[in-house]
C-alpha cells in the first residue's frame, strides 16, 4: 500500500472559503477513487491534514493529477504553504505516527 500525509497552512484567513470549496470536492473525489483504502482529515493547530492510504503509488498519482484535486493543486501556492509525505506502508498508521512521518520526512510543496 501507499501512504500519503499532507499538511497545509493557509496564507491568510480570507482563503478559508476557497480552501473549503476545493477540500470538499477533493475529498469526494478521493472517496470515490477505486484505489483508495483509507481517507481521513483533521486540523492540528493551524495545519490542515489529510491521511490517505492507497492500493499503490499509481492510484495515489492518478488521484493527485486529475479532477477536483488537480484544480485545487493549481491554486495551492496562492493560498497556502505545506508539506507532503509519501511512502510505502504495510498498515494504516495512527495520527501521531502519520504526523511524525509528515513532520520529519515530509517535503515542501
Amino acid at each position: 500500500m501507499h501512504l500519503v500525509v499532507t499538511g497545509l497552512t493557509l496564507r491568510a484567513p480570507l482563503y478559508k472559503p476557497l480552501f473549503l470549496f476545493h477540500a470538499i470536492r477533493s475529498h469526494a473525489q478521493a472517496a470515490a477513487h477505486p484505489g483508495i483504502r483509507h481517507l481521513d482529515q483533521r486540523s492540528i493547530g493551524e495545519v490542515h491534514h489529510t491521511l490517505t492510504l492507497w492500493e499503490d503509488a499509481a492510484a495515489a498519482r492518478d488521484y493527485g493529477t486529475s479532477g477536483a484535486h488537480r484544480r485545487a493543486a493549481a491554486i495551492y501556492a496562492k493560498i497556502a504553504t505545506g508539506k507532503i509525505y509519501s511512502g510505502r506502508a504495510d498498515t494504516e498508521p495512527d495520527w501521531p505516527t502519520a504526523r511524525r512521518l509528515w513532520d520529519e520526512q515530509g517535503r515542501a510543496v
